[in-house]
């Protein structure tokens, strides 16, 4: 496989064919060295060409020769790829996700497919190195111009190669040797396409093809990159774009295999090999290699079990630069882009791929086109950059925008879980149980607290037209059809995400039910705030910001828990009835928080928002925990003549004295209760109804 692609990946570094055989040469056994993956296959690959093509022919015209330009990007991307080992700066590509290089790979792919149009069909005057869309219109424009001959042995290689890629599948299933007819399919190609212009030629007939041409044999001289200061300034930023991409290959590709056979690979030595690689492989006229998508799955499936396979590469690439290269000549150009077309397609993803990373999650889903499209439409180098920032951008909004689930207990098993997912109900009962999907920091602190208040509104009584009365201090903020919506849209995202997480019919059928039941509601009908659980189980750390918007939130949710109240108590004015006692009598609102970490607890207590800590027990002791009953407040009050509490800065207030029982030391030996955080979210549930008894 390594030498008609060495020849293929050549011409797509706008190099003579002979420099991607120099780069399949030296770098595998210097892998055997240095590299830890038993299945690796380094050499020239079809993105990094790309990238070298992309960097020779935009210095076009510089005076440099496109050879010098291409060793010279690769000594610098070495250079770049050992520093980034030695300061340790790899752990940089930890960002950028499996889904942005799926999007990326994939957008690069069909770059390279758009590139060899041209070739394929004998069209003249086409820059390839352009962005794919650019490379398209050029095609189209000039489509009159294309070369039937070049289309004939472009389209038949196409042909030829399919029908034994599919025949090679078949036939293995029955006997294992004819797999092999697959991994030589690309050498049977050039042979008989080859065969064939060589008679043509021979025979002086009119049909004229394109063909490679002169092929330099014997090694190439050994000497230092020619590297001026200038060279130097127009390649260093795109020699960090091959660094970058050099790894983001190599590395993918060696997990991958690895996670296949169950063994384990050193990342670390795996750049360092990189960088060795291209630094001394310069010296004997290679370009930008890296691991193989293609060749190093053939590598695995052919039964390699150590690095050691690279040394037979190498003299596979030597015996063809020594003694082939005059057989190359005739291999006509419209085939090495019909080989180079059919190998770069298989690194495509499928759309389904894309929509399930889309049901795995949206963001995702998102990251993998906007890298493909970045790529499709400003070229490879833009592609990667985009693709980093995409990455780093959805690291962000998967943190900033953490889902809050609503939670509600099966009647059948009592465990709350998420209304959004399970055949479950909306609350009815006035106790609202939440549960943040991430920790509580400065980054998505805001969008928790928000979220919270609109789903406490969104399925409790709208306070409508409760307004400010004598020194009361209610006023109606929001119109009651702004209230209609907002109710509207959260049950239909409810009940949407149901039938997104796959639920059978059966439940179908009851969320139909359940939806009609929720819309038909009145406004009355809708329970009272009477006190929200924070369910902390996702929560692994929690700032001084995070803290604040708990605060806030509970200053906001007793506020509003208190208009319900007037609500019912001037509705019933107005219908000159009276509603029982235990409907709007006042109880002070609550919030509770269950299945908090020791570490997010101890931040708790010491700002002072989880009251006191009244008891803790042994890991030996029962484990029956009991909360701390509150005195009863049941009896009605008058609600005008409450003041709004003083909300809390946290910047004066965070330093409380630490409780003796929340030092750290104490923290693996005892677990601590307080009277609103508990072991479970059925504790709180029964310490708030045991609250209000």
């Amino acid at each position: 496989m390594v030498i008609p692609q060495g020849i293929a990946y050549a011409t797509l570094a706008q190099l003579p064919p002979e420099y991607g055989l120099y780069t399949a040469f030296l770098g595998p056994i210097l892998y055997t060295i240095f590299g830890t993956s038993k299945d690796i296959s380094l050499g020239p690959t079809a993105v990094i060409s790309l990238l070298t093509g992309q960097a020779v022919a935009s210095m076009s015209g510089s005076g440099f020769r496109p050879e010098t330009i291409a060793i010279a990007l690769a000594f610098l991307s070495g250079i770049i790829n050992l520093f980034m080992r030695i300061v340790n700066l790899t752990i940089i590509i930890e960002f950028i996700s499996i889904p942005v290089i799926i999007g990326f790979t994939s957008g690069s792919s069909v770059s390279i497919i758009a590139g060899q149009l041209p070739s394929l069909m004998g069209i003249k005057g086409v820059k390839t190195t352009d962005p794919t869309i650019n490379i398209l219109i050029s095609v189209f424009r000039k489509i009159k111009t294309a070369r039937y001959q070049d289309i004939i042995f472009g389209v038949s290689t196409l042909i030829f190669l399919l029908i034994l890629k599919k025949t090679s599948s078949t036939l293995a299933k029955k006997n294992k040797r004819y797999y092999y007819i697959g991994v030589v399919k690309n050498a049977l190609a050039i042979i008989l396409f080859t065969s064939i212009s060589y008679g043509l030629a021979k025979s002086k007939s009119s049909y004229v093809l394109s063909v490679v041409g002169t092929v330099k044999s014997g090694f190439y001289s050994p000497r230092l990159p020619e590297i001026s200061s200038e060279l130097f300034s127009k390649l260093i930023v795109k020699a960090i774009t091959v660094t970058v991409v050099v790894i983001l290959e190599h590395v993918a590709i060696a997990k991958a295999l690895a996670r296949i056979d169950h063994y384990e690979i050193n990342s670390n030595s795996e750049v360092l090999s990189q960088g060795i690689v291209n630094v001394i492989s310069s010296f004997f006229g290679a370009y930008a290699s890296t691991g193989s998508f293609s060749r190093s799955s053939v590598n695995r499936t052919s039964g390699s079990q150590t690095p050691f396979n690279g040394v037979w590469t190498t003299v596979v690439v030597a015996i063809s630069i020594l003694f082939l290269s005059k057989a190359f000549f005739y291999i006509p150009r419209a085939t090495m882009s019909g080989i180079i077309m059919l190998s770069v397609f298989e690194l495509i993803s499928s759309p389904k791929s894309v929509i399930n990373l889309w049901k795995i999650g949206p963001i995702d889903s998102i990251s993998t086109v906007v890298a493909f499209l970045a790529t499709f439409f400003f070229g490879v180098e833009i592609g990667i950059y985009s693709a980093a920032g995409v990455s780093v951008l959805s690291v962000v909004l998967k943190s900033a925008l953490p889902k809050i689930s609503l939670l509600s207990d099966s009647k059948s098993s009592k465990v709350y879980t998420d209304v959004s997912i399970f055949d479950v109900s909306i609350p009815s009962s006035g106790i609202v149980v939440i549960r943040p999907e991430d920790s509580i920091i400065f980054l998505n602190a805001s969008h928790i607290k928000h979220k919270i208040t609109d789903i406490v509104s969104s399925i409790t009584v709208y306070p409508e037209n409760v307004e400010s009365e004598g020194n009361g201090f209610f006023i109606s903020s929001n119109s009651f059809e702004s209230f209609k919506k907002k109710r509207l849209e959260y049950l239909n995202t409810i009940f949407r995400h149901r039938k997104f997480y796959n639920i059978n019919k059966t439940i179908n059928n009851n969320d139909d039910s359940r939806y009609n039941d929720e819309l038909n509601k009145k406004n009355e009908d809708l329970p009272i705030l009477k006190a929200l659980v924070v369910d902390m189980s996702a929560v692994s750390t929690i700032d001084a910001t995070g803290i604040q918007a708990l605060i806030d939130v509970k200053e906001e949710l007793a506020d509003y828990s208190k208009k319900q109240v007037k609500f019912f108590e001037n509705l019933n004015k107005s219908n000159n009835s009276t509603s029982s006692a235990n409907t709007i009598a006042y109880s002070e609102f609550e919030i509770h928080y269950a299945n908090v970490s020791p570490s997010v607890l101890r931040v708790m207590e010491i700002s002072g928002i989880t009251g006191p800590t009244i008891s803790y027990r042994n890991k030996n002791s029962s484990l029956n925990l009991q909360s701390l009953e509150n005195s009863p407040s049941g009896s009605s009050k008058n609600l005008d003549a409450i003041a709004i509490s003083k909300p809390y800065n946290i910047a004066t207030n965070l330093m409380f004295p630490m409780n003796e029982q929340t030092a750290p030391e104490d923290l693996n030996k005892y677990s601590f209760v307080s009277d609103n955080v508990h072991r479970s979210i059925k504790d709180a549930i029964t310490s708030i109804y045991n609250n209000r008894v």
